[in-house]
């Protein structure tokens, strides 16, 4: 009897570090998100759009983050290729968004977001109404128009 005691109480306190480890993390991730640039909110959220564990090719992502109007012009006169590769660098430097493959340039080749990251991805954008999951043979997400604070 008392070892099976013993186990409920290792099984609570887990259950209680799990809960509170997730809870920091999302706090985490809010004061992060809080402090990028609002140019690049919209990026890091179209992150959740993608499968869980998903290597994203940065070329992919950057025609679709200017597909969705994230990158604007710039007066630099920079490409806005160019613009969204500087976003995607600053999401990369800024810990969000992590290298998974470089060209042999060192340009990054793929990328992808860890579990929290695209956890909280998903809880923004719902929050924020930035994405829509809509269920079928396969879920798919469709953004919505971004309304940056």
């Amino acid at each position: 009897m008392e070892e099976s005691w013993w186990n409920e109480v290792k099984d609570a306190l887990f259950d209680y570090l799990d809960s509170e480890c997730e809870e920091y993390s999302l706090v985490t991730m809010q004061l992060s998100f809080d402090n990028l640039p609002d140019c690049l909110k919209p990026c890091l959220l179209y992150m959740g759009m993608f499968s869980e564990d998903a290597r994203i090719p940065a070329s992919k992502l950057i025609s679709l983050w200017i597909a969705e109007g994230f990158v604007e012009n710039t007066e630099s006169g920079r490409l806005m290729e160019e613009e969204a590769e500087g976003y995607l660098m600053d999401l990369i430097s800024s810990n969000v968004v992590i290298v998974s493959k470089k060209g042999y340039n060192g340009k990054v080749k793929c990328c992808q977001v860890h579990d929290v990251v695209h956890h909280f991805c998903l809880e923004k954008s719902r929050e924020e109404k930035f994405m829509l999951a809509v269920k079928g043979q396969y879920i798919q997400f469709q953004p919505l128009d971004w309304k940056g604070s």
